[in-house]
C-alpha cells in the first residue's frame, strides 16, 4: 500500500485518530511538486471540506496582534470547523526558526502557536505545506504527527 493509500486509511479511521487528538502533519517538498494539490485530493478522498488558513493574513506587523489573531482563529477552529481539514500553506512564512535573529515578539509568537497546536479539537487534520522546512522552528516540527517529503508522484514518510 503506498503512503497516499495508508494516510486515506489512517485519516479515514476515526478511531485511530481519536486517540491522538488532532492530526498535524508536515509537507514538504520543492515548488511545484503538488503539495497544495495533494492535501486537496485527500480532502476529496475524506469527504471532508478543506480551509485553507492564510499565513500572511496572521502575521500583523503590530505588536502581539499576530499572537491575537492565531487565539481568534483556534476559537474559531473549536466553534465551527471541529473535523475539519486545514492547510496552511507557505508555513515557513509563518513559523520560522527561533535560531535567527528575531525580535521578542516573533519568539512569543511561535510560542504561541505551538501552543495552538498543542490545543487543536480531535477530529481536527491540519495540513502545513512549506518547501524550507529548514527555516522551521524545531519546536514547532516536534509537534507534528508525521512529515512527508512530495516529490512529484512520489511521497516519502519520515517521521
Amino acid at each position: 500500500m503506498n503512503h497516499y493509500k495508508k494516510m486515506i486509511y489512517f485519516l479515514g479511521d476515526h478511531n485511530k485518530t481519536s486517540k491522538i487528538g488532532a492530526v498535524k502533519i508536515l509537507i514538504t517538498g520543492r515548488p511545484g511538486t503538488g503539495k497544495t494539490s495533494f492535501v486537496s485530493d485527500i480532502a476529496k478522498s475524506l469527504d471532508k471540506k478543506l480551509f485553507s488558513i492564510s499565513a500572511p493574513n496572521l502575521n500583523s506587523h503590530k505588536l502581539g496582534e499576530t499572537q491575537k489573531n492565531l487565539q481568534k482563529l483556534l476559537i474559531d477552529i473549536r466553534k465551527n470547523y471541529i473535523n475539519s481539514i486545514f492547510i496552511i500553506d507557505e508555513f515557513d512564512s509563518l513559523i520560522g526558526s527561533r535560531n535567527r535573529e528575531i525580535n521578542d515578539e516573533y519568539q512569543r509568537m511561535i510560542g504561541t502557536f505551538n501552543m495552538i497546536l498543542e490545543s487543536l479539537p480531535k477530529g481536527t487534520i491540519l495540513f502545513a505545506i512549506s518547501n524550507q522546512v529548514n527555516s522551521i522552528d524545531s519546536a514547532t516540527l516536534r509537534r507534528f504527527n508525521g512529515t512527508y517529503f512530495k516529490c512529484g508522484y512520489n511521497l516519502i514518510f519520515f517521521k
